[in-house]
């Protein structure tokens, strides 16, 4: 019953925290100023996470219409 939604569910929280790491590892940018650094950074991230958004709105989707279906009632 969890595989429909929990494999985007899973899938989404990896690429959130690899967006967050990925900003956390530019606050030692090398010769660049930290905050030119982080805000590139975090343009990018910011697209990931819309992207996510609407993966775990999908996700919730077929949580709340499609998982409550299965297995298939035997009340008939």
């Amino acid at each position: 019953m969890i595989i429909p939604h929990g494999l985007l569910e899973l899938s989404a929280i990896v690429l959130a925290g690899a967006a967050g790491m990925s900003i956390g590892l530019r606050s030692s940018p090398g010769d660049r100023h930290r905050s030119a650094a982080l805000a590139e950074e975090a343009r990018r991230a910011i697209i990931v996470i819309i992207g996510l958004i609407l993966v775990f709105t999908v996700a919730g989707l077929i949580e709340g219409f499609i998982t409550p279906g299965f297995p298939p009632s035997l009340d008939s």
